[in-house]
């Protein structure tokens, strides 16, 4: 059972762009540290994982808008990416909550339901529709 004290938008966050945490870990470490691009080698360095892990992590967080993908004379560097006020609000409550009640997010990014619902969303994708009539 998920922890009622996360808030419908922390939740909302959660299930459209966290699937791990590593990409809560990824996420935490650049909002917290927003003022600055990083390199994928940066991350996997400050995180303590290898450097393809933290490039797996930073471009899946960049394709669901989180962070920008940046261009810069060294190869690709990351940051968080400031989506809109709504946005901003619920990583920063969830990373509080992650900070204060990591088990219950941990739960929450891992929750056998919500993992169900995507899965079968993924499949009713493909399901081929007869046509009627």
């Amino acid at each position: 059972m998920l922890d009622d004290s996360i808030s419908p938008e922390v939740r909302e966050l959660i299930d459209r762009h966290l699937s791990s945490v590593g990409h809560l870990e990824t996420l935490t470490f650049l909002f917290e540290h927003r003022d600055r691009s990083w390199s994928p080698a940066q991350i996997g360095e400050e995180l303590r994982t290898n450097v393809r892990y933290a490039e797996i992590q930073l471009r899946e967080l960049a394709d669901s808008g989180l962070l920008e993908r940046l261009e810069t004379k060294d190869g690709v560097a990351y940051r968080y990416r400031f989506e809109n006020s709504h946005t901003d609000k619920a990583v920063e409550k969830l990373i509080k909550l992650y900070h204060s009640r990591r088990v219950s997010i941990i739960e929450a990014i891992y929750d056998q339901d919500r993992i169900l619902e995507r899965v079968r969303s993924f499949a009713d994708a493909f399901k081929i529709k007869q046509d009627e009539g």
